[in-house]
């Protein structure tokens, strides 16, 4: 419990507790041991810190963009395919060749299961129009890269995920203050509100489980394309 806590992962802490107990809990009754369970009594503070996730400020987010039109790092088209997609590291470095459309009208890309990763929460497999950055670095992306995974060829494959957004978060910390890659989430669900666009928009674009509400409103990828386009830097 100490550990968790120290660590600020209290929920995490619950959760391995709760299996702790349930297995003494039916090995006791299984064996029919006459024993309290030893992790009956364990009480875990009830509020605890909660990290916050700061936003970047319009001169951060220049400097990121600024960042993208110079380099041709994997980073630097990381952050461009972020910055106006709202999408996660994992979900970006495993896109298909398949999965970009750069039609000049309206492109987007999909995200969904595939042979490098799997999605499993149905709210997350979405298609995502491109405008401005996210689509100039899915441009260059395009452009050096002929693999099937056009990721692929940036990527060390020794490298997990996560020390790829560790990698990641270093270097957006050194360019703005102490900011990270929730931070370019938040920023572009900010973005949006700001232009108030819609929450079952903005759900849809990030992906995430939407509000039951009486009358249901497709989402067109043109209605999406249209709010996007309203956040160009």
């Amino acid at each position: 419990k100490n550990f968790f806590v120290s660590k600020n992962r209290v929920s995490t802490g619950k959760r391995y507790h709760s299996n702790l107990f349930n297995f003494f809990k039916i090995l006791y009754n299984y064996l029919n041991i006459d024993k309290k369970n030893p992790f009956e009594n364990v009480i875990w503070p009830v509020h605890h810190l909660k990290k916050e996730i700061k936003t970047l400020n319009h001169e951060e987010l220049l400097k990121l963009i600024n960042i993208t039109k110079a380099e041709q790092s994997l980073f630097s088209i990381v952050i461009g395919c972020i910055l106006n997609t709202g999408a996660s590291v994992n979900e970006i470095i495993g896109l298909n060749r398949n999965e970009i459309n750069l039609n000049q009208f309206t492109p987007y890309i999909i995200i969904r299961s595939n042979n490098l990763r799997m999605i499993k929460n149905i709210y997350k497999k979405r298609i995502i129009p491109l405008v401005g950055v996210s689509l100039d670095s899915m441009n260059k992306l395009i452009s050096l890269s002929s693999n099937e995974y056009p990721f692929i060829d940036f990527l060390n494959d020794n490298l997990s995920i996560k020390q790829i957004e560790s990698k990641i978060n270093f270097r957006i910390k050194k360019v703005t203050k102490n900011k990270s890659i929730q931070s370019l989430k938040h920023s572009f669900i900010e973005r949006l509100k700001r232009i108030n666009c819609p929450e079952e928009i903005i759900s849809e674009i990030i992906g995430i489980k939407k509000r039951t509400i009486f009358y249901k409103n497709e989402v067109s990828l043109e209605m999406k394309y249209s709010w996007l386009n309203q956040i160009i830097e």
